[in-house]
């Protein structure tokens, strides 16, 4: 027992001393206080400096599931926790906080029901496509979920990145499963 604590201990202490580096790391490249730059000088500055780093990466132990019908969430959840326990799985009710979550979170994959209120899964694609655009994130990969015809531009989506992929429902769990670890890699 106090082999384990002190391992854990030691695991902690490893963990805490990267987050010290990483954030020193950080505060070396910041401006000092006195330098005369105004906020908007900084946010240029560290837009310009960001030009120069590498794209963002989407976190590929998290999946985003964004449907209307509590039921499907529900499912969805109960089928992705057990099926993907290595991965946590969010969830939302419309297209405006599936926008809101992946700002936050950066999912590696968004499981999206294409009518929704307030934002439908275009419009939701469109709005982090141009997200991921202009703060050089990697863009996620979009698993459509549907019970109707997809739309043309919805099908142009997909069709465009072979990330992106159209499911129609109701979906089979091992078709929804294969194809969201596929999308992370797993």
């Amino acid at each position: 027992l106090q082999l384990e604590r002190f391992t854990l201990l030691n695991v902690a202490l490893k963990r805490l001393t990267c987050y010290y580096h990483f954030v020193f790391e950080q505060m070396e490249s910041l401006p000092c206080e006195d330098s005369g730059m105004t906020d908007n000088k900084r946010k240029t500055s560290a837009a310009s400096n960001r030009k120069h780093d590498t794209v963002v990466p989407v976190n590929r132990r998290r999946v985003l599931v964004a449907d209307d019908k509590a039921d499907i969430r529900a499912m969805f959840k109960t089928v992705l926790d057990c099926q993907m326990n290595d991965c946590r799985i969010d969830v939302v009710v419309n297209g405006a906080e599936a926008i809101e979550a992946f700002r936050h979170a950066h999912h590696g994959v968004l499981l999206m029901d294409v009518k929704m209120p307030v934002k439908d899964g275009i419009q939701v694609y469109e709005a982090i496509h141009k997200m991921c655009h202009e703060e050089e994130w990697e863009m996620p990969a979009f698993v459509f979920c549907t019970g109707f015809d997809a739309p043309q531009t919805l099908q142009n989506i997909v069709a465009s990145n072979p990330n992106n992929c159209l499911l129609q429902k109701p979906v089979a769990t091992d078709t929804l499963i294969e194809a969201l670890r596929v999308r992370l890699d797993l």
